[in-house]
């Protein structure tokens, strides 16, 4: 069982890494989108669509090495209230995620409003992700 929990903390740490970089870089891509000339602009759509597709890869493994790393390890018992704060936030950013996917499709078929809310959603987004991330670490001091 130590080896298995292992791995999922291994795991856990790099979709950590890899959920900041969809995180992160989706912004990036969608204002260098926006300034790009419009010959430009599918193939930086075709990167922020793979660097979504990254981060809910990611954000499933999360998921799933969370889960096995709690029971595994700690279980439910005697966790502090900054892991059920992290939970909600946990909850806020999937919400957030699927909002975005929807969003980002309405905004690649030309809805400018979608396409207007796309900056402010990523904003959104990197702060449950500092915000998750920072109650994870006072879970766990």
């Amino acid at each position: 069982m130590d080896h298995l929990l292992t791995i999922a903390l291994w795991l856990h740490l790099a979709a950590i890494g890899l959920g900041g970089s969809a995180t992160f870089g989706i912004p990036i891509v969608g204002a260098v989108a926006s300034q790009a000339p419009p010959e430009a602009r599918p193939h930086l759509a075709l990167v922020g669509i793979k660097l979504s597709l990254l981060g809910r890869t990611a954000l499933g493994v999360l998921i799933v090495t969370g889960l096995m790393l709690v029971w595994g390890h700690y279980g439910l018992d005697g966790l502090r209230g900054w892991f059920w704060v992290k939970m909600a936030l946990v909850a806020l950013f999937t919400g957030l995620v699927v909002y975005s996917v929807k969003n980002g499709a309405k905004a690649r078929a030309g809805d400018t409003a979608a396409a207007a809310r796309a900056p402010l959603l990523g904003l959104v987004g990197i702060g449950f992700f500092l915000l998750i991330v920072l109650s994870a670490v006072l879970t766990f001091l």
